[in-house]
């Protein structure tokens, strides 16, 4: 896992004086985000961004639809859809949305599933849990 470790020669480690700093030997900074400056000087989401967000899509069907609209001057580029005037409509807009909405309940409806199938087993661990505590 070239972000979190790797093995290091001694002959690096006396490099470094032998300062065993982990942010000498591994970098776990986060990529940097991409900058697009047509978009900053012209506005517009690169439509790339918005496709990089596939997952989410995927499980929130018609969402992208209605939060964005393609530039008929610029495929490259999507625009805000109307029902999104500034940043703090894209929660309340996100929140309220139709299909956002439906999948959560199913989601609680599968989690509320999963607690009655294992609540019994669940219920004779604890003293298990209990006396392994102590």
């Amino acid at each position: 896992m070239p972000a979190y470790a790797r093995r290091v020669p001694v002959d690096e480690i006396a490099t470094e004086d032998y300062n065993c700093n982990i942010r000498r030997y591994v970098d776990n900074a986060p990529p940097p985000e991409p900058q697009d400056v047509y978009a900053h000087l012209h506005g517009g989401v690169p439509s790339g961004e918005i496709d990089a967000l596939a997952h989410f899509w995927d499980n929130y069907l018609s969402l992208r639809e209605s939060c964005f609209v393609p530039r008929a001057s610029d495929a490259k580029y999507h625009d805000f859809s109307k029902v999104i005037a500034d940043k703090r409509a894209i929660a309340t807009h996100v929140s309220a949305f139709s299909g956002v909405i439906e999948r959560q309940q199913i989601f609680m409806q599968q989690v509320e599933s999963w607690w009655q199938e294992n609540y019994t087993l669940l219920k004779r661990w604890r003293p298990i849990l209990k006396t392994t505590a102590n």
